[in-house]
């Protein structure tokens, strides 16, 4: 009988792991619930930190998000916080060029109000991105940006703004004026000069040409 007693509980624990691994070969194979643009979105922005550059290269992961995100980017324009901020202007400098029509129209006045941003790299970002959808005002914030040598925030490697403005200005339209990154600021001063004498000539007659170039550009 003694074998009989052992063998009784032995089958027993193997049914019981049987059908325990069945229900979790069931549970398993469920699939997680689909999260919305918004949700995505939003838990980048949440866990956005200053101080933890892992958490900063997450905004790559809004790009990511495409159009359907522009809504709710440029709504973070006009958060309190620099960095939200930031990373809805970064997002939006590499979705806005490639979406709609509509889209850009509804962004654009957005990105016109982020020109007056205390932060210059939000400042600038916004005025690059509105110029690269065919909004010329954009052109004295890219330009005056020319004097400015400080950093961009949480951008590696680093670069400084007037960096960021030059590439802009000449990839739209072609022109440089001699400026030279490399030499002291005081030495840029008559480019600089150049640059605003341009604007005030051509501003009424720049027209926006978004095949120019593949990607778009300004003719007089």
């Amino acid at each position: 009988m003694k074998p009989e007693v052992r063998i009784i509980p032995i089958l027993f624990i193997i049914s019981l792991l049987l059908v325990s691994g069945c229900l979790e070969s069931k549970t398993s194979g469920k699939k997680a619930p689909v999260k919305t643009t918004g949700q995505k979105l939003d838990e980048v922005i949440d866990n956005l930190d200053e101080n933890d550059p892992v958490s900063i290269a997450k905004v790559e992961d809004l790009v990511e998000l495409g159009e359907p995100a522009v809504p709710m980017l440029k709504e973070k324009l006009a958060d309190d916080d620099v960095v939200t901020r930031w990373a809805a202007s970064y997002a939006l400098s590499n979705i806005g060029p490639t979406s709609s029509q509509a889209t850009q129209e509804n962004l654009i006045p957005d990105l016109v109000n982020a020109y007056d941003d205390d932060e210059d790299t939000i400042s600038v970002t916004a005025a690059a991105t509105a110029v690269g959808m065919g909004e010329k005002s954009g052109f004295p914030i890219l330009i005056r940006s020319l004097r400015n040598d400080d950093s961009l925030i949480f951008i590696e490697p680093r670069r400084s703004i007037s960096a960021y403005a030059l590439h802009v200005l000449r990839a739209y339209t072609g022109q440089e004026f001699g400026y030279d990154l490399h030499t002291p600021l005081s030495e840029r001063e008559k480019a600089i000069n150049d640059w605003e004498a341009w604007w005030a000539q051509n501003k009424d007659k720049l027209v926006w040409a978004p095949d120019m170039g593949g990607y778009g550009g300004y003719k007089v």
